[in-house]
């Protein structure tokens, strides 16, 4: 889990912002996927469809439905190594 954390200051008031994000490998994904029904079909760097590296930290893919072979979906996750 990484957490981002934001912290905005106005005239009248102080807010913060919390996002968390867990990360995951592409390993990871394909296990999450394969438990809700999808396949990965292919790994990319980014959204871009840059070809898949494992050196880097965010990685894309996409996944189809098991089930419906039409539906895909693009997903990104982050990987820390």
């Amino acid at each position: 889990m990484v957490l981002d954390k934001y912290t905005i200051i106005e005239a009248e008031r102080s807010r913060v912002f919390y996002n968390w994000f867990q990360c995951f490998s592409p390993d990871d994904v394909e296990r999450e996927f394969k438990d809700c029904g999808f396949a990965i079909e292919r790994y990319y760097s980014d959204v871009a469809g840059t070809p898949f590296s494992s050196h880097n930290r965010e990685f894309a893919v996409v996944a189809k439905k098991i089930a419906d072979t039409e539906q895909a979906i693009r997903w990104t996750a982050y990987s820390h190594r």
